[in-house]
């Protein structure tokens, strides 16, 4: 079990959703430094003040991260402010819905660019500036939100789909390696959700649109999970019993399908 009274934490994504839910979920229990992350400086603010009626010091850094040398400047940031990071919640991401042949407007219009540089690009970047100084600490953990998308292919939510296949991939190949070279105690977990109700319109997973007979998780469930798989030091894992059976379902099933 990770020692969360002595643990700083650092969520991206932390303005709403499932990256709010998380920060109130390591506040309570006990986290005394929570490291904010998000694009949205009014909703990180107000969630800071929150924080500081369970915590006794938040820290906010106000960024967007898809840029190419965003990882970097975190790690530079909380370097300067003295913050060794235990815990990283890679758990920022965005979606794209629409044929990836043709331009897409609106809600989930987001660019394929965006979309990789936030969802691969940032994770990826910001797990290697900080889990070295774990492994060194002998102790951390790094806590990937995927995604049920990860299990399938996504039709008209295609770059989505993927990264979130990568997440899945990259989280279990990093899993194994500690495991195999004696670091168990550093956690490495894929967080996969189904549809959640956020304002992202997908649940790191699927669009929401008719929900009806569809299984969705609130936020703070989602969190919880996320708190039991980081002390079981689960590889992945799947919100939901019937999420969790789609996505056997979905290896075992021939692709075509």
């Amino acid at each position: 079990m990770l020692a969360y009274r002595t643990t700083t934490a650092l969520v991206t994504g932390a303005s709403s959703g499932i990256g709010e839910a998380i920060a109130h979920a390591l506040a309570a229990q006990g986290v005394p430094v929570p490291v904010l992350i998000a694009r949205q400086a009014r909703e990180l603010e107000a969630l800071a003040t929150w924080l500081t009626s369970e915590t006794t010091r938040v820290e906010t850094i106000v960024l967007d991260l898809t840029a190419a040398d965003a990882p970097a400047r975190v790690k530079a940031e909380t370097d300067r402010r003295g913050l060794e990071i235990d815990l990283l919640v890679n758990d920022a991401g965005i979606g794209a819905i629409g044929s990836f042949d043709q331009p897409r407007e609106g809600p989930g219009s987001e660019s394929t660019g965006r979309v990789v540089a936030l969802n691969v690009a940032a994770l990826v970047g910001l797990t290697e500036q900080y889990l070295p100084g774990m492994v060194q600490r002998g102790r951390g953990g790094v806590l990937n939100l995927g995604s049920t998308a990860a299990f399938q292919p996504v039709p008209y939510s295609a770059v989505y789909g993927a990264s979130k296949a990568f997440v899945l991939s990259f989280s279990q190949a990093l899993w194994a390696e500690l495991h195999d070279r004696g670091h168990d105690e550093v956690r490495m977990v894929c967080l996969c959700p189904g549809v959640t109700d956020t304002s992202f319109g997908f649940g790191h997973g699927e669009p929401r649109g008719d929900l009806a007979g569809i299984s969705v998780s609130t936020p703070a469930e989602v969190a919880r999970v996320a708190l039991v798989a980081l002390d079981t030091n689960a590889p992945y894992r799947v919100v939901g019993a019937a999420n969790r059976a789609l996505g056997v379902a979905s290896r075992l099933l021939p692709s075509p399908l």
